[in-house]
């Protein structure tokens, strides 16, 4: 067999069909690049969303330190369990965890958290 050679209109013709091929793949990138920035824009505004959410509740804690943000959230919600507390009062666990103990003027009844009672100044 004679080996074929392309004419240039064929090479032409090849270059123009490799060259839609591009564009189409090109207009699917722009397509899925513009996706991502809306993903990123959906996240960013849940964030910002959630940001708000705990800087609304967090201000209705009453102002001093933790432990007295934490003693007057439980006075007002008393016998909550330890999860209900962190949640109701975005204060992290860790440092609910750290609060809540007897000599900081707190008891547990059946994993439920309560301000003691101590005669007259609380």
């Amino acid at each position: 067999m004679a080996k074929q050679f392309l004419t240039v209109s064929d090479n032409a013709r090849d270059l123009r069909r490799r060259a839609a091929a591009m564009e189409l793949q090109a207009e699917a990138m722009q397509e899925a690049a513009k996706k991502f920035i809306e993903m990123a824009e959906m996240m960013e505004r849940s964030e910002q969303d959630y940001n708000a959410a705990l800087v609304e509740r967090n201000s209705t804690l009453s102002p001093g330190t933790r432990l007295d943000q934490l003693k007057q959230f439980i006075k007002e919600n008393p016998g909550l369990k330890r999860g209900a507390i962190v949640e109701g009062t975005g204060i992290p666990v860790g440092t609910v965890g750290v609060l809540l103990r007897p000599d900081n003027g707190f008891e547990s009844r059946k994993a439920r958290w309560y301000v003691k009672e101590t005669g007259g100044e609380e």
